[in-house]
């Protein structure tokens, strides 16, 4: 988990573990930029994010799914 995510949960006190990734850890999975995801997202290519005090969160399983369809595409 990285250390900026881990912070947001103490401060949050919410529930998220290992199934939730940041825009981080989405663009290190992905070898993008935040500019990509984001691009993605408004051309509904990419899953929506969920906000959490104000940053966005991606379901770890959507990302892996999508990215698996990229893959096989």
């Amino acid at each position: 988990m990285s250390q900026k995510k881990s912070e947001i949960l103490q401060k949050s006190n919410l529930n998220l573990d290992d199934d939730t990734m940041l825009m981080e850890d989405v663009c290190a999975y992905l070898k993008c930029s935040p500019s990509t995801v984001d691009k993605y997202v408004a051309q509904g290519k990419f899953p929506a994010p969920r906000k959490i005090l104000s940053r966005k969160t991606w379901i770890r399983a959507e990302v892996v799914d999508w990215r698996n369809k990229q893959l096989h595409n």
